[in-house]
């Protein structure tokens, strides 16, 4: 095992390197609030009234909205994911 001096520059030379990565996930993660708060926005739209859906084809949609909860909530685990892996990896070290 390592020294603490030479596991504290691994460390320091992990974080430098993974600023980019923790970025973008914070970036698609945020989006993917942002998107879940739009979406329950307009449902809440609807049902109140405040937007008129009928006469609307959803089929037009289709491709668009087919899977799209899944598609979110596999980017959110795996943006959740990699940060508990970055956690982790700096717990380890601490």
């Amino acid at each position: 095992m390592p020294d603490i001096e030479e596991q504290q520059q691994l460390l320091d030379y992990v974080r430098e390197h993974t600023v980019d990565l923790d970025n973008a996930i914070a970036k698609a993660l945020k989006e993917i609030d942002l998107i879940r708060e739009y979406r329950t926005r307009l449902i809440a739209d609807v049902v109140t009234g405040k937007l008129d859906v009928r006469g609307v084809d959803l089929a037009a949609y289709g491709d668009e909205l087919a899977g799209l909860d899944e598609a979110l909530a596999d980017e959110e685990d795996v943006g959740e994911q990699a940060l508990e892996l970055v956690d982790e990896a700096e717990e380890s070290v601490d």
